[in-house]
């Protein structure tokens, strides 16, 4: 009855703990948070507006993942796919341990919205 207010009325904090709670608790939002704070650092400024995280899948219990990145330009699909071991060494770098086993590559078109 504690995180009741008046009539009915549920707290707006216990709310947003209940909702906010398994999203921060999951290990794949911090790879993502991770991945999408450095991904100029990774992919360079050049390369970085061209292609963007498509699929992260958890192995070994969230320690470990796989990552599929959409390429929106055929000239950059091809320099991602020829760089791929670079670029894993360089996302593996920034979390300190192999976090990323395999990195796939997936020619998409970009959805322009407006």
């Amino acid at each position: 009855m504690a995180d009741y207010y008046g009539a009915g009325v549920k707290s707006i904090r216990n709310s947003l703990h209940s909702v906010l709670k398994p999203v921060i608790n999951n290990p794949k939002s911090s790879f993502i948070y991770i991945l999408i704070n450095n991904w100029d650092k990774i992919f360079g400024i050049k390369y970085s507006n061209h292609c963007g995280l498509g699929k992260v899948s958890l192995l070994n219990e969230g320690r470990q993942c796989n990552i599929i990145i959409f390429s929106y330009n055929s000239a950059a699909s091809f320099y991602l796919s020829n760089s791929i071991q670079f670029l894993l060494d360089k996302i593996n770098s920034l979390f300190g341990y192999q976090a990323v086993l395999k990195m796939s590559v997936k020619e998409v078109p970009k959805i322009i919205s407006g």
